[in-house]
């Protein structure tokens, strides 16, 4: 989600959770402060999840980095917003754990109730299943992967591994290359909740915006299945985040 206007689209199509970031086309960075809030102010009584990313590319910060993102994390957590998506890894493909728990700390600090999900950062990491129990003992509310694979269908061996070795310790949302027809699979996997791009061209084709079609038929499909599973809704999922 990158608009306020998409924001209000995609609540009164049926989302019940929004993630936040702008930059797209570089995969994703933190949202500035008006745009939070003017997200905050459509999606009154849905829950807001905020992406905390410097930059683009990938997830091994420099010092530097490390503390424009606390610095954003503990500005993003005193919004109001319902949770933060941030991720990090170290050199040789692991969970930072350093950074993450330093971000944790300082944000529960802010916002006790703070919901936290580890972005696909995971499926970077040498081992998403292992990176898995360093994000559990982390305290991390939910993980978003698609299982190390480019899209989550094609990482479901992998997303149902996780699931099994979560044991009900965090949520498994499944995000990345998600179409109406795999959110079944996705169920019998045991997938928490899925993250989905509900995306079109504007009018004049010049620009992209949220389709409430889209979102209608989404959250039709889900109530359907009795799949209970929460929607982020944002432009593009595969956008390294």
């Amino acid at each position: 989600m990158t608009s306020a206007r998409g924001a209000a689209t995609a609540v009164s199509a049926g989302a019940d959770r929004l993630e936040l970031c702008e930059a797209l086309e570089i995969g994703g960075i933190t949202s500035n402060p008006e745009l939070v809030a003017a997200v905050l102010n459509e999606a009154a009584g849905v829950g807001v999840h905020a992406l905390i990313r410097p930059r683009g590319g990938n997830f091994v910060y420099s010092t530097q980095e490390v503390e424009l993102m606390l610095a954003q994390a503990r500005r993003t957590a005193s919004s109001g917003v319902a949770g933060l998506v941030v991720g990090a890894l170290d050199a040789a493909g692991n969970v930072d754990v350093e950074i993450m728990r330093k971000l944790i700390d300082e944000v529960r600090t802010i916002n006790p109730n703070l919901e936290l999900t580890f972005h696909r950062a995971i499926d970077d990491s040498a081992d998403p299943v292992r990176a898995l129990s360093e994000v559990i003992e982390l305290g991390f509310t939910r993980v978003l992967t698609s299982g190390g694979a480019p899209a989550a269908p094609d990482g479901l061996s992998v997303l149902a591994r996780m699931v099994q070795a979560s044991a009900g310790k965090i949520q498994v949302m499944a995000g990345g290359g998600m179409r109406i027809e795999y959110i079944e699979k996705m169920l019998a996997a045991g997938i928490d909740a899925v993250h989905f791009s509900a995306k079109a061209s504007s009018p004049d084709a010049s620009y992209m915006v949220t389709d409430g079609n889209i979102v209608a038929a989404l959250r039709d499909t889900i109530d359907s299945l009795a799949f209970t599973a929460r929607i982020p809704m944002i432009f593009d999922n595969e956008a390294g985040h």
